[in-house]
């Protein structure tokens, strides 16, 4: 499965090129999953009550809501993006505003101000409202969903690989397990361990 984000500011494109670039690889023949990242403290895909509610309440995990028209899976917590790819099974998974992917980012943005503050060595490809004034950044191509979406969809093609979740490792924290990425884990173990402030134990 290959997987790439596209990330970027409030209003500068991301669902329109999300959309318009799913729809293109669809029609190319690939079968394409998507995950939005919603960044609302008050968002729930429940509510207080409901039956689903009371299962999750009575300690239900996952819980599943099956209906006429869709199912939804949910857990109580916030997953991290590697367990949340083991449920997908495409050719290409699709990521809106997920900042923390190790994977190809589309960076979309209003003006470079915005794209030199969250310019990554990850980031590919320019596009959103900016790319319909500039034509490529720092050496980067700005395409536009709306005029250059073929173009988009090649470069994609040519650009993202397979996707390879981080290694994970365990790291314990006052005998209690955590599960983080093992360059995460371990950042936090030696920060710890400089401290004196917990004992911390570190196992791949």
């Amino acid at each position: 499965m290959k997987v790439f984000t596209v990330c970027g500011i409030k209003a500068s494109g991301k669902t329109t090129v999300c959309t318009m670039l799913i729809s293109e690889l669809c029609r190319r023949g690939y079968n394409v999953g998507s995950l939005k990242d919603i960044h609302f403290e008050e968002f729930h895909m429940d509510f207080e009550g409901s039956n689903s509610d009371l299962h999750k309440k009575a300690g239900a995990e996952p819980v599943v809501a099956r209906g006429l028209h869709e199912t939804n899976l949910m857990y109580k917590s916030s997953l991290p993006i590697d367990r949340i790819t083991e449920f997908y099974d495409c050719d290409y998974l699709v990521l809106e505003g997920v900042y923390e992917a190790e994977c190809p980012k589309i960076l979309t943005a209003h003006t470079t101000v915005e794209i030199d503050e969250r310019m990554t060595d990850k980031v590919f490809m320019i596009s959103g409202r900016i790319a319909d004034t500039i034509d490529e950044y720092n050496g980067l191509p700005a395409l536009s969903p709306m005029t250059d979406i073929e173009a988009m969809a090649d470069l994609i093609e040519k650009t993202v690989g397979e996707y390879k979740p981080e290694k994970l490792a365990k790291l314990y924290i006052n005998g209690e397990e955590q599960k983080l990425s093992y360059a995460a884990a371990r950042e936090l173990a030696l920060l710890m361990a400089e401290k004196n402030e917990l004992k911390v134990e570190l196992k791949k």
